[in-house]
């Protein structure tokens, strides 16, 4: 079919139209918007996207735990035992043995771990008699020689008792270590002093660390759990920890 010029004219004109219609509905592409970033200036900044090396599980996101562990260990236990009754005469739970010789009881030396009246300190020191009661047997004394054994010792001394009051700062008879061992208050003798500490005296013997060494009273009472520094006296002395502290008072 043939095509008349006025045709044409208007075929030309309707794809100029068409032309301009589709630069219109095409806009040019705007830059990105990104943004703006909180990370410090002086760190790099966290990469965006999630690019992984293939075959990398996403990372996971832990929410962060509120709860908090306290290992802050418990406050030193103190235990009082009573071991002799006011009539003297062993307590429930402990027995008495009788031993020869004789030991002496200044006038007013008291037990240095007693809580109450009358608990004597005798001599001398190898007779382990610093932790004694009068006996109901007259003239003589029942003895603790060690706070965890459930024993009395029965001695006679060699002047008549007089009555004793309690020491103003009681000091532990025995400690219990944090490793299970057992310290007790020393009772006199000669000691030397540890090599790592010239200084330093010893307060409690011990079953399996030596002794307790010291300046003072070898017990370091600043914090609840108390510390205290042990070693054989060759070596370095280190630190341990007082579960128990034991005192002693009489019996009701």
């Amino acid at each position: 079919m043939r095509t008349t010029p006025i045709l044409a004219v208007l075929a030309a004109a309707g794809a100029l139209a068409l032309t301009a219609c589709g630069n219109a509905a095409t806009p040019s592409a705007a830059p990105p918007t990104t943004a703006a970033s909180t990370t410090d200036p002086g760190q790099p900044a966290p990469p965006t996207g999630s690019v992984r090396p293939p075959g990398t599980a996403a990372p996971t996101t832990t929410a962060a735990s509120t709860t908090t562990t306290s290992s802050a260990p418990a406050a030193t236990r103190k235990v009082v035992i009573a071991p002799v009754t006011a009539r003297g005469t062993a307590a429930a739970g402990y027995r008495t043995v009788t031993e020869a010789g004789a030991v002496d009881c200044p006038e007013g030396a008291a037990a240095a771990v007693s809580l109450s009246r009358n608990v004597h300190e005798c001599n001398p020191s190898a007779a382990a008699a610093d932790v004694c009661w009068a006996s109901a047997t007259p003239r003589h004394v029942l003895c603790l020689r060690d706070p965890w054994v459930p024993t009395l010792t029965e001695l006679a001394t060699s002047t008549p008792l007089a009555p004793v009051g309690a020491v103003a700062a009681p000091q532990p008879f025995g400690l219990e270590l944090s490793d299970g061992d057992h310290c007790r208050i020393r009772n006199g003798g000669a000691w030397g002093h540890p090599r790592s500490h010239p200084t330093y005296i010893g307060f409690y013997s011990c079953t399996k660390h030596g002794a307790v060494w010291g300046a003072r009273t070898g017990i370091d009472m600043s914090a609840p759990r108390w510390t205290v520094l042990v070693g054989d006296g060759t070596g370095a002395l280190e630190y341990q920890t007082v579960v128990k502290a034991y005192y002693v008072r009489t019996a009701g």
